[in-house]
């Protein structure tokens, strides 16, 4: 394809989706998230490949057969759905309307500290949601964010996120995310995907080795801000964001040691999270990439010598 026909991709592409945005915030909001269902079963049947990869990581990780795992995945294709509905269709106050925060008080004793606070968080119900209109969060809120391999499909996505919290680069974002501790503001790890980069950590998630950035681990040890697990969950008709007790972030040890003690204890979190809620999880991501035996630490942070960073995190796909 040439540079004017992506570009024309592009335009459509934009037009369609604002189109969307426009139709969904006209139309009833419970009309819009019926048919955010419905899209969501029609992409179920259409996606048969990621479908059957869904399933087989779900019969894995929760040890289901595969017809329950299939149950499991066909509702995470209908919540899917919904939640890109609801990111279309409800304006901020809606929003603020629809959503409940427990556990405020770790927030703002994080917040005291005049550090910022980092957010560990997962694909795990509309978590688009969660820090969108966030005047619970009381600061400006940044999510670090891995690009797509589709430029297509990063501007849809971005398109979609208007009116969101600030998007970093996760790739080159390491001074900006600094910089925006040290205005005691709030940055968003989403720490549930596979990590390409020769710097990850390598622990177990769900009993399988499973690759995940080191880059939380040197966010919190440069800062010394408070890591907090942030997850939000659909119940009914309304969004539960809890905010847990600050992760023990150790002040002695390796630069290794301690990106090891932080990211077991960070994917802990996400998977006692995702187990309350496992049709809530977007298990379309191809997480398990990693072969050999599962114990902690099994792959080296720094596998070269150098204390695993912010870059870290690379651009991937699915």
């Amino acid at each position: 394809m040439n540079a004017s026909a992506r570009r024309a991709l592009s335009v459509a592409a934009l037009i369609i989706v604002s189109g969307l945005r426009l139709a969904a915030r006209l139309l009833p909001f419970p009309l819009t998230r019926a048919i955010g269902r419905a899209a969501g079963l029609v992409v179920c049947g259409v996606l048969h490949k990621r479908r059957r990869l869904a399933r087989d990581q779900v019969c894995a990780a929760l040890g289901v057969n595969q017809a329950e795992g299939a149950r499991v995945v066909r509702r995470m294709f209908l919540h899917f759905g919904e939640s890109v509905a609801e990111l279309l269709g409800l304006a901020d106050a809606e929003v603020e309307e629809t959503r409940r925060v427990e556990g405020l008080d770790h927030l703002h004793r994080a917040l005291d500290l005049g550090r910022g606070a980092l957010f560990v968080t997962a694909h795990l119900g509309n978590f688009e949601l969660a820090v969108r209109g966030a005047s619970w969060v009381g600061r400006p809120v940044s999510v670090l964010s891995k690009r797509f391999t589709s430029p297509l499909s990063q501007m849809i996505w971005r398109r979609l996120r208007l009116g969101g919290p600030t998007i970093l680069d996760g790739a080159v974002s390491g001074r900006e995310t600094i910089a925006a501790l040290r205005r005691n503001e709030v940055v968003v790890f989403v720490l549930d995907q596979h990590d390409p980069g020769r710097r990850a950590v390598i622990l177990p998630f769900f009993g399988r080795p499973a690759a995940t950035s080191a880059a939380l681990s040197r966010a919190a040890r440069l800062s010394g801000a408070p890591v907090l697990p942030v997850f939000t969950v659909r119940k009914g008709g309304r969004h539960v964001v809890t905010v847990g007790a600050p992760l023990g972030v150790s002040a002695t040890g390796s630069p290794r040691e301690l990106a090891l003690i932080l990211t077991v204890e960070a994917t802990n979190a996400i998977e006692a999270a995702i187990r309350e809620a496992p049709e809530q999880w977007l298990w379309l991501h191809r997480r398990w990439k990693v072969s050999g035996p599962s114990g902690a630490g099994t792959g080296a942070s720094e596998p070269r010598g150098g204390p695993p960073d912010l870059t870290g995190t690379r651009p991937q796909s699915g």
